[in-house]
């Protein structure tokens, strides 16, 4: 079944990262002619909830030759589960109406 993470990502701590050059990127072209350039993640799920009740976190990646120098990357958000507030119906949230004859 699918689950929904929301978050949001620290948009100044991504663009400072950017600024650096260590980060992974790469330009790409649409089968519709667009170029964008896009930046490479890694999102990681827990089993568990942290004690802040997130679930994922995303890290951006880090070049190959930055890594190789043993840099860590950093991370610019944490995602948490989505859970619906489901309500249970009572019969007063279903009046019957006229010419109902069914049984329920």
């Amino acid at each position: 079944m699918a689950k929904l993470l929301y978050g949001s990502i620290n948009f100044d701590d991504l663009l400072n990262q950017l600024k650096t050059g260590n980060i992974e990127t790469q330009i790409v072209t649409r089968k519709d002619g667009t170029t964008f350039r896009s930046v490479n993640i890694n999102v990681w799920v827990n089993d568990t909830e942290d004690q802040y009740g997130n679930m994922a976190s995303v890290q951006l990646q880090l070049k190959k030759e930055i890594r190789e120098k043993g840099e860590k990357a950093p991370y610019i958000a944490n995602l948490k589960l989505h859970t619906p507030k489901v309500q249970e119906g009572t019969a007063n949230d279903f009046p019957k109406e006229e010419g109902d004859d069914l049984p329920f």
